[in-house]
């Protein structure tokens, strides 16, 4: 299940697990040696199926040489948790391009539609996750929150259609987003340092 879920402790859980194995059954040595290839492809089974591991038909060659070939214990330990990480990090490397790929998604979207009401649920409807969570991962990978981004993104396009355009105030206003014009001037003051008519 750590495995599955990326999560680091899937090492120590393995060390504790083999330490376990040879305290209670350390004098069945081929019953150690099947255990542990049985939690090694199970685990790598696992990274398979939540998208992390690519799976060849001869991606297990030797490992049943190397499991008979080796007699220290201490080797058995070093070869399982190996195979461990490997699986985990397979795994939370596939996850942490799917994190990529859903806050790319979401900047998308917003860079599409920053014209409209924008909320946090309605971003979070269109990448397919909970609205806290999208919450984490803009702090996590952009630095700021939702709202800091969409407000960057509406008032990059306002200082450029300032400069650009003879637009009235309150019609780059709108066009940005902002319907209250007293409010999209505060905003723009708080975010630029001047107001937009400065």
């Amino acid at each position: 299940e750590e495995v599955s879920r990326g999560d680091h402790n899937a090492i120590q859980t393995a060390e504790q697990f083999f330490d376990w194995m040879l305290m209670i059954h350390g004098e069945n040595v081929t019953d150690v040696k099947l255990k542990t290839l049985e939690l090694v492809l199970q685990c790598e089974h696992r990274a398979f199926h939540t998208g992390g591991r690519e799976y060849r038909f001869m991606e297990r060659h030797g490992y049943l040489e190397q499991i008979n070939e080796t007699n220290e214990m201490k080797e058995l330990k070093q070869w399982f948790q190996e195979r461990i990480r490997n699986a985990l990090e397979s795994v939370h490397s596939s996850k942490e391009d799917q994190t990529i790929g859903m806050v790319k998604r979401a900047e998308q979207y917003i860079q599409q539609h920053y014209t409209e009401e924008l909320t946090l649920n309605r971003v979070s409807e269109i990448v397919h996750v909970s609205p806290p969570y999208i919450s984490k991962l803009f702090k996590e990978k952009l630095g700021m929150t939702f709202l800091e981004y969409l407000t960057r993104i509406r008032m990059e396009k306002a200082k450029q259609m300032l400069r650009e355009t003879q637009e009235s105030i309150r019609r780059i206003g709108c066009e940005v987003g902002y319907q209250d014009p007293n409010y999209f001037s505060r905003a723009f003051k708080k975010y630029v340092g001047v107001t937009p008519r400065e």
